[in-house]
C-alpha cells in the first residue's frame, strides 16, 4: 500500500512540475520577445535621431512622428496618435526630451520619443508643439499576446490530459495493490488448509492416535495438493509479471488431448466415468504445447470433478478454417449462472471447486494466444470450449 501511495505521490509531482515547466518557458517565451520588441523600438528611435546606421541588419519598426500641436486637427490623426499627444500633454513635465516612452491605447502599443528643436533638424513653432517621434509596435506586441494565449491553452489542454492520465495511473495502481492484496491474501488462506492437514496428521502420527498408513497417505496427498498449488500460483505472479511468453510451435492438438486425457484416465476408471475422445484428422495448430496441455488438464481435472458416466473430448476446425477449437463435455448437473460467471476470477470456488486457480490460469493461458475459453450450461451436463487462433492466422501476426 505504502509502495503504491509512493508511486501516486511520484506521478501527481511528475505532473505537477511538467505543468510548471510549461508556464515556466511560456512566460519566459513572453518575457524575452516583449524585452526584444522594447529593445528593437529603442534602437530605432536612437538611429534615427542620431543617425546611426543600422549595422546588424535588424528589421527594425517603422518610425512616424505628430506634432502636439495637431490635437485639434482629429481627422489628420490616428486614434492612438491622439492618444500619444494626450498622454505627453498629461506626463511632460515628468517626460525629459529625447527619453523614450512606451504608451498602449486599447489593443495598440508605441514606444515614442519627445524631441527637442535641434535633434528635430527644424524650427518648431509654439503653434507647431512638440515633435513626437514614434514606433508603432502593436503588430509585434499582438502576435507575441495571441501566440502567448494559444501555448497557454495548448499547456491548459495538455495539463487536462496530464491530469487526467494520471488519476487514471492512479486508480488502475489503486486496483492493483487490492488485487495483489487479495491475491496474497487468498494464497495464504489456501496454503494453510494442506498445511493444517499435514502438521495435524503428523502430529496424531507422533501421539500414536492415527495409523502410520493412514496419516502417511494423507501426508503425501496434501503435499501434493499444496506443491500444485503453489506451481499454480508462481505460474499466475509470473503471467502479471509479464514473465510468461508462448513458445509458439506446431502442435497436433490431438497429440495434446490424448496427453491430458491420460493424467485423468485412472481417476475416471476408479470413479466408473467414461472418458471418450472424439479426434478426427491430425489438427495442426501454432501454440504453446505446455500452456494448451495445462488449458486442457484444468478442463479435464474440472469436468471430472462433477461428471456422473462421462465425459467427452471433442477437437476440431471452424467452418472457415480460421481457428482450432477444443470442447469438453461431461454429464454432471449443469453450471450454474452464476458459477458460470465467475469461473475464471482468481479464487473463485464453486460447489466442489478446489483452490480456484486452475481454471484462472486457463484463461491467462488462452487469453496469451488471443482465444477464447468459456464454460457454459448446456442440456444434460456442462461443456468447456476453447478457441485459438489458426496456425498462419496467428503464427505469423
Amino acid at each position: 500500500m505504502k509502495k503504491a501511495a509512493s508511486s501516486q505521490k511520484i506521478l501527481r509531482c511528475l505532473t505537477l512540475f511538467s505543468i510548471l515547466i510549461g508556464l515556466i518557458l511560456i512566460g519566459l517565451f513572453y518575457g524575452l520577445e516583449m524585452q526584444h520588441i522594447h529593445t528593437q523600438a529603442s534602437v530605432a528611435l536612437k538611429n534615427k535621431i542620431f543617425n546611426n546606421e543600422n549595422e546588424k541588419g535588424e528589421l527594425l519598426p517603422a518610425l512616424s512622428y505628430v506634432y502636439t500641436g495637431q490635437r485639434n486637427e482629429t481627422d489628420m490623426l490616428f486614434a492612438v496618435e491622439a492618444a500619444m499627444i494626450d498622454d505627453y500633454q498629461a506626463n511632460k513635465n515628468s517626460i525629459a526630451y529625447n527619453s523614450i516612452r512606451r504608451f498602449q491605447y486599447k489593443n495598440e502599443e508605441v514606444y515614442y520619443m519627445p524631441l527637442s528643436a535641434g535633434i528635430a533638424g527644424e524650427k518648431i513653432s509654439a503653434e507647431d508643439g512638440i515633435l513626437l517621434l514614434y514606433a508603432d509596435v502593436s503588430f509585434s506586441v499582438n502576435l507575441v499576446r495571441r501566440t502567448t494565449w494559444l501555448l497557454l491553452l495548448a499547456l491548459a489542454v495538455l495539463s487536462a490530459a496530464l491530469i487526467f492520465m494520471e488519476r487514471r495511473s492512479a486508480a488502475a495502481l489503486e486496483q492493483r495493490d487490492a488485487e495483489m492484496k487479495a491475491f496474497f491474501a487468498n494464497a495464504s488462506h489456501e496454503l494453510k488448509t494442506p498445511l493444517m492437514a499435514i502438521s495435524g496428521y503428523a502430529d496424531g502420527i507422533r501421539q500414536g492416535i492415527v495409523k502410520s498408513d493412514e496419516g502417511l497417505d494423507v501426508i503425501v496427498k496434501e503435499t501434493d495438493r499444496m506443491s500444485d498449488l503453489i506451481g499454480n500460483i508462481l505460474e499466475l505472479s509470473k503471467v502479471d509479471s509479464g514473465a510468461i511468453v508462448p513458445l509458439m510451435a506446431e502442435n497436433d492438438i490431438r497429440e495434446i488431448l490424448y496427453d491430458a486425457a491420460g493424467i485423468i484416465l485412472p481417476a475416471a476408471k476408479q470413479r466408473g466415468i467414461a472418458l471418450s475422445l472424439d479426434l478426427p484428422d491430425p489438427i495442426m495448430c501454432f501454440c504453446d504445447e505446455g500452456m494448451i496441455f495445462s488449458v486442457v488438464s484444468n478442463l479435464l481435472t474440472n469436468s471430472l470433478r462433477y461428471a456422473q458416466r462421462c465425459i467427452s473430448v471433442e477437437a476440431g476446425r471452424g467452418v472457415n478454417g480460421q481457428d482450432v477449437w477444443i470442447q469438453v463435455l461431461n454429464d454432471g448437473p449443469s453450471i450454474s449462472k452464476a458459477d458460470a460467471a465467475h469461473i475464471f476470477d482468481r479464487f473463485y470456488k464453486g460447489e466442489k471447486g478446489q483452490s480456484g486457480i486452475g481454471m484462472s490460469l486457463a484463461s491467462e493461458y488462452v487469453a496469451a494466444h488471443h482465444g477464447q475459453i468459456s464454460v457454459s450450461p448446456v442440456e444434460g451436463g456442462t461443456l468447456s470450449r476453447v478457441t485459438l487462433p489458426n496456425s498462419s492466422a496467428f503464427g505469423h501476426a
